[in-house]
């Protein structure tokens, strides 16, 4: 659930949040200074997926940064592409404690 992981991040978390694919892309357009950014695949305007590959052409360091969440693993689109990137893909429903500590491994790694 979307919103549910939104309203137990957003405490925890600075950040802006896009709503959709195009938004978060128009917000990565203008601004690359996110640790991590949290992706679900299936989104209304545009993929996950998509939204990497662009985010990834017009700033490939944004690349790592990307953490998608799933409830969509099964789909052959979506595995074909988990089979070529290397970030880390959490399946629905996240368990917060597990999904936290990923973040702040990441978040670390910048620093």
């Amino acid at each position: 659930d979307p919103q549910r992981l939104r309203a137990l991040l957003r405490p925890r978390l600075r950040g802006d949040g896009g709503n959709g694919g195009a938004a978060a892309l128009e917000i990565l357009e203008q601004r690359q200074d996110f640790d991590v950014i949290i992706s679900d695949f299936l989104m209304p305007d545009l993929s996950g997926m998509e939204l990497f590959r662009r985010a990834c052409a017009m700033h490939p360091a944004l690349g790592p940064r990307f953490v998608f969440v799933s409830g969509s693993r099964h789909r052959i689109d979506t595995r074909q592409f988990v089979a070529t990137v290397r970030n880390v893909v959490f399946d629905k429903p996240v368990e917060f404690d597990v999904l936290r500590q990923v973040l702040l491994k990441i978040v670390r790694g910048r620093k």
